[in-house]
């Protein structure tokens, strides 16, 4: 029994199939350059070893155009010129830089664009005149400098750590060491000597600060002496010359009341000597209570009176 084949849908299935492979390769073998363009150069100043031509070229991992020429610069050898085409529509401004970058582990590099804020003005090229894309080291030519100064670092490490090294073995020599020891053994010496000259000194600044304490002690104790014998006299004669002047006072009223009327002229004089007089057996009285209380006022003063409020 044979099977019954339907052709159509097998030819249906194999357009189809036809259709799609067609579509893969059309957007495999798609050229960008039906896209509009514009040229851009940048200037690399590092190897350039796995960019081809046809390169993509990147805005922030986004293929916006391809790398169209590789060659070096003519003025300046020590740099390699890339011509870039870039789509039109993609907006570049003046603070876009391009780097190379490596995709994955092949090895293959294409050209990377970072950059561009929104208060940059825009990067005008036309092809006439050329725009160009300043261009910054790789990550790879960074790590490089970077291992470079690292290397560069340790070396001059290792310089200084052997002229330390000569140096030490120069000061651990025995000479050095002999005559390290000898100033250590004078330096001690001279803190022993310095250590007796400070007790030393202290004793004898003790010993005449104790001698003028007692000079000073024995001089104050003659003086308080002195000056209690003094007040004493001068207390005892301020008695008596007070007690005299009472008496003859008194002697001097008696005479006056015994002459009476005849001595009216001589009563008038007597009279005024007695009104002077008087105060100043006051006085007298008031200074012999004053030394009797304080005896020391003779020698220091009176006291200050006590300062009032506010004073």
């Amino acid at each position: 029994m044979q099977a019954r084949v339907n052709y159509t849908l097998v030819g249906a299935f194999v357009l189809a199939g036809i259709t799609l492979l067609s579509a893969i390769l059309w957007w495999l073998l798609y050229d960008r350059q039906q896209i509009p363009m514009l040229p851009y150069d940048t200037y690399m100043y590092e190897s350039v070893s796995g960019l081809n031509p046809k390169a993509p070229v990147k805005y922030k991992g986004v293929q916006v155009g391809y790398v169209e020429r590789i060659s070096l610069d003519k003025t300046k050898f020590d740099r390699v010129h890339l011509r870039l085409h870039i789509e039109k529509d993609v907006t570049l401004t003046e603070d876009t830089s391009a780097t190379l970058a490596t995709q994955g582990i092949t090895g293959l590099a294409y050209v990377e664009l970072s950059g561009g804020s929104h208060f940059s003005p825009a990067l005008m090229s036309s092809d006439k005149q050329v725009a160009e894309i300043p261009s910054r080291p790789s990550k790879l030519m960074e790590i490089n400098h970077a291992l470079s100064s690292l290397f560069a670092q340790f070396a001059l490490l290792s310089e200084r750590l052997d002229t330390l090294a000569l140096q030490m073995s120069d000061l651990l020599k025995e000479s050095n060491r002999q005559e390290f020891a000898r100033i250590l053994q004078n330096t001690q010496a001279l803190l022993t000597e310095l250590r007796g000259l400070t007790q030393d000194t202290r004793q004898f600044t003790n010993q005449e600060l104790r001698v003028q304490l007692d000079t000073l002690l024995t001089s104050v104790t003659q003086l308080a002496e002195s000056s209690r014998h003094e007040l004493a006299q001068t207390r005892q004669n301020l008695t008596q010359a007070l007690t005299a002047i009472q008496a003859d006072t008194q002697q001097l009223a008696a005479t006056w009341t015994k002459t009476g009327q005849s001595a009216q002229g001589v009563s008038r004089d007597v009279s005024q000597s007695l009104a002077q007089i008087t105060p100043l057996v006051q006085q007298l009285q008031n200074l012999v209570k004053s030394l009797e209380a304080r005896p020391n006022q003779v020698v220091f003063g009176k006291p200050r009176p006590a300062l009032g409020p506010g004073e």
